[in-house]
């Protein structure tokens, strides 16, 4: 065997397990359901970064697991007002209270939530568990725009999902909405206020989950390492 042919043997291995263990370090796993979650992904051309994952159950029975992202260059840039609100960037400080939480629905960057689904579920199920949360935008004391569009948004989830298939909610600094089943996009409307109203499922005060509240921002302290 010739030396170079000895070298790529050699250096080969160590190089797939450098691979492998960096694949490894890139990914977070949602414990109680074992899906896993890059920690940066691509989106529409611009980087996002993970800020927590959480796990959706409907009494006793998984339903999904999600993971949070922001568009990391936005998010860094608003990050300072964050450290400020908190009094110092040291994460106990920074998960104290519903800082995290309200600099997330409220901050102007770019934001995707990934659901993976961990059961079958239909979409007139899907529907209504979106306007049982959006309840008060969809109510007749709303803003006409508001109802009109928190409307248009429910209007989107028009398929039945299937375990194993993903759930892809995107909004943008400028408040346009997006969303993606099983890899069907769909444009939806573009209203600052209702995608405040959405995240606040996850963030808000009254919450579809305690426990996803405060996972899927368990990572904020990530912008004040690096």
């Amino acid at each position: 065997m010739s030396v170079r042919r000895l070298s790529l043997v050699l250096v080969l291995p160590a190089a797939l397990c450098l691979w492998s263990s960096s694949s490894r370090a890139e990914e977070v796993t949602e414990p109680s359901s074992g899906r896993r979650f890059q920690t940066t992904l691509t989106y529409e051309g611009k980087t996002y970064r993970l800020l927590g994952v959480g796990l959706r159950k409907k009494f006793v029975i998984k339903v999904y697991a999600m993971g949070l992202y922001v568009e990391e260059g936005g998010a860094r840039q608003a990050f300072p007002s964050l450290v400020s609100k908190a009094g110092g960037p040291e994460r106990d400080k920074l998960l104290e209270g519903d800082r995290a939480q309200t600099f997330v629905s409220w901050g102007r960057f770019s934001k995707l939530g990934v659901l993976q689904f961990l059961r079958d579920v239909d979409k007139d199920k899907i529907q209504g568990a979106y306007r049982e949360s959006l309840e008060a935008a969809l109510s007749d004391k709303a803003p006409p725009e508001l109802r009109r569009d928190a409307e248009a948004f429910v209007a989107l989830f028009d398929r039945d999902v299937r375990e194993g298939q993903q759930m892809r909610i995107h909004t943008d600094e400028e408040g346009k909405i997006t969303v993606e089943v099983a890899g069907q996009k769909k444009e939806g409307p573009k209203n600052p206020q209702l995608c405040r109203a959405i995240w606040d499922i996850w963030l808000g005060p009254k919450p579809i989950s305690k426990e996803m509240r405060r996972s899927l921002v368990d990572r904020i302290d990530q912008f004040a390492r690096q």
